[in-house]
């Protein structure tokens, strides 16, 4: 195939779906004749077909005679031989689980992004397609949409051979064929009355990549009813012509919507718009990489986790297209190797990538890996496999990355080494940024000890989306009890002065001020924070603020650590795991609480490490009052397997610029200074 520019005119059907061709077929006729029940839909059906092709000359030969029945046989006989492009990993049964999982569908019983529900019923019988869910959330019902159930109803039946699981899957794909026509239009997406997500964006991308395997299942065995398969092949291209036609037009939707257009093309050549729907993909994502990641290999959206599933999506649309023998473009192959080289800096010693604005807590190692043996990359290997594979990466274990404003601190690239992440650049672009600038996380020896919150859910309607997106759920300070406002998105510019890396000792430094919800007038908070001999962190603090506050500095532990109150500070001090004590230096008199679980009187103390799933996490709240002016303050990061020692710190000096912190280090005495960043312009 050429690669060439592809207008939408190109791609999209011939035939217009007019409001008399969307008519309902009812559901009591689902197992009946579909070419004689729905004509006008099996009629689009065969003009959407390249007849010319060889593999449908029987079919070609009953729609030039207009035996529509026939054809339809033709058809079904021809999609139920040996599949051309079936992927042997698509329709493998997913370990564990599926068969206890597909039984509990079987009773309508379903669990969606960690949440079970029955499946609301509609009066004749059939699925709502429109429910949210036991508890009254869109992604659920996104995830209904997106036939999630249908694929554990097709793991189990791979496993098991049980008849009942093919079944079941057969009428709730009929039920949803028959009553989820495509207008023509986008579904409008709005909240409350009138959503509906069956035609959205993600829904029918993600649909079409479910449908994909279970086409590929009937090779293997899966016996669904003609008339099911007749439907799904008109919804098909339905499927296409959406993709084309009411794609998103930027950020993590279009990858995936851009994939699933190329895998329909792909898996369903006989399509007479395959070639071009490959085509027209192609000028899509081609456009959409260079725009999508900054010059560091960061993505937009600033969120290493939706980071990795768009390099994921990338992957498998890579392979689509070396089948389709379509070479990508050179440029977007230097902006995806900057960008896995970014997701390859982040990743913490165990492999997972950071739960920096909306994520899951997801493995790196499996996409580092595939990605690092075809592009002979064995440092990524390296980093992925927390050292236990590959080579090393040149240079200092550290990395900055000037334009998302975000550096990884690391002692080196084994499973136990020290690792941090200090956030102090744009918020990012899209829906799933945090109130979080100036965030820290750290672990040590194998294991997480401070956290980011991760995301929960996308329900704004309830309190936890606003503390999980909220500053109260990060390592940051709060001034009046209010958290940071929405800060800057985006840069046109890398923040190159912010970083500086010498041997025993590398700094970062940042700046929030755009202000604090519901305080009045002006508070600017500084952070700068140092890696010290490889060995500890020292954290300095400066608020700058035109009258006298009440603030809060919080620092949030992994839900697995036990931590205790320690005179001025805390530690934890669980036994023969990496530990981590947080004492506070200065002037400032802190008042310490621990909160863990609470949603009374305020929400606090949680972390979520997937979507739909949050567990008590214990927050160290350190509370004070402090004048108009300026306040500085120093915070000494220890960590340590086992028992944490105590070591000795003082903040000797401060001039408003910098801080001068003398501390005690293994290799004895040392002095520190921490300079801050110069305040913003107004």
């Amino acid at each position: 195939m050429r690669s060439l520019k592809v207008s939408r005119a190109c791609v999209v059907s011939a035939i217009a779906f007019s409001a008399m061709q969307a008519a309902v077929l009812p559901t009591a006729a689902i197992g009946a004749e579909i070419c004689g029940n729905d004509e006008k839909r099996m009629l689009r059906l065969f003009e959407a077909l390249d007849l010319t092709s060889g593999a449908l000359a029987e079919v070609r030969g009953f729609v030039a005679g207009e035996q529509w029945s026939e054809a339809c046989r033709a058809l079904v006989r021809h999609y139920r031989g040996p599949a051309r492009d079936r992927d042997p990993q698509a329709s493998k049964p997913r370990p564990g689980g599926t068969v206890a999982a597909a039984d509990l569908v079987l009773e309508d019983q379903v669990t969606l992004l960690n949440t079970q529900g029955r499946l609301a019923r509609r009066a004749d019988g059939g699925i709502d397609w429109l429910d949210h869910g036991p508890l009254g959330d869109r992604e659920w019902n996104s995830y209904l949409n997106r036939h999630m159930h249908l694929k554990v109803l097709l793991d189990a039946y791979l496993e098991t051979g049980r008849e009942e699981y093919a079944r079941r899957l057969d009428e709730d794909l009929a039920d949803w064929l028959v009553n989820s026509p495509y207008s023509g239009e986008r579904s409008p997406g709005r909240r409350g009355e009138g959503l509906d997500l069956r035609w959205l964006s993600l829904e029918p991308a993600n649909r079409a990549l479910v449908w994909r395997q279970i086409f590929d299942a009937l090779a293997l065995g899966l016996e669904l009813r003609d008339s099911t398969l007749l439907l799904m092949l008109s919804s098909l291209q339905d499927h296409a012509d959406f993709l084309v036609e009411h794609h998103s037009p930027k950020h993590n939707h279009l990858i995936m919507e851009m994939e699933s257009l190329a895998t329909i093309a792909m898996r369903w050549p006989e399509f007479a718009a395959a070639d071009a729907w490959i085509r027209y993909s192609l000028d899509q994502v081609d456009g959409w990489i260079e725009q999508q990641f900054y010059p560091d290999g960061a993505d937009r959206e600033l969120s290493a986790f939706y980071q990795w599933l768009v390099l994921q999506r990338l992957a498998s649309y890579g392979e689509i297209l070396d089948r389709a023998g379509v070479p990508a473009s050179r440029a977007s192959g230097e902006s995806l190797e900057r960008a896995h080289g970014y997701l390859a800096g982040v990743v913490r010693p165990s492999g997972t990538v950071p739960l920096n604005n909306d994520g899951d807590l997801v493995s790196a190692l499996h996409l580092l890996s595939r990605i690092a043996e075809r592009e002979d990359r064995p440092d990524w290997l390296h980093a992925a496999t927390g050292g236990r594979r590959g080579e090393p990466p040149q240079g200092a274990p550290t990395r900055f990355f000037p334009w998302a404003g975000q550096v990884v601190m690391r002692s080196g690239w084994e499973r136990d080494a020290l690792w941090s992440f200090f956030d102090f650049g744009p918020a990012g672009e899209g829906s799933h940024q945090h109130a979080d600038r100036l965030h820290l996380s750290v672990s040590a020896f194998g294991r997480d000890l401070l956290v980011d919150a991760g995301r929960f859910t996308y329900d704004r309607s309830s309190a936890f989306r606003d503390y999980f997106r909220g500053s109260a759920s990060h390592n940051v300070i709060l001034v009046d009890g209010g958290g940071q406002n929405t800060s800057i998105h985006s840069t046109a510019s890398p923040l190159l002065d912010r970083v500086t890396i010498e041997p025993g000792l590398e700094i970062a430094r940042g700046v929030y001020a755009d202000g604090f919800e519901g305080a009045a007038g002006e508070a600017s908070h500084f952070r700068t924070v140092a890696f010290v001999a490889g060995e500890l962190w020292v954290v300095a603090d400066r608020i700058v603020t035109d009258r006298r506050r009440a603030i809060q500095a919080l620092w949030h532990f992994h839900p697995d650590c036990s931590v205790e109150i320690d005179g001025s500070g805390v530690h934890s001090v669980d036994e023969g795991v990496g530990n981590l004590r947080i004492a506070p230096v200065g002037g400032v008199a802190w008042g310490v609480a621990l909160a863990r679980g609470e949603e009374e009187p305020e929400i606090q103390g949680w972390w979520s490490e997937a979507y739909g799933h949050k567990r008590p996490a214990t927050a160290a709240v350190f509370s004070a009052e402090i004048g108009a002016g300026e306040e500085t303050f120093v915070w000494l990061l220890q960590p340590a397997r086992g028992a944490v020692p105590i070591r000795r710190a003082e903040m000797l000096a401060t001039d408003g610029e910098s801080v001068r912190v003398s501390l005690e280090t293994a290799a004895g005495e040392v002095e520190v200074v921490l300079p801050f960043v110069d305040p913003p312009s107004r």
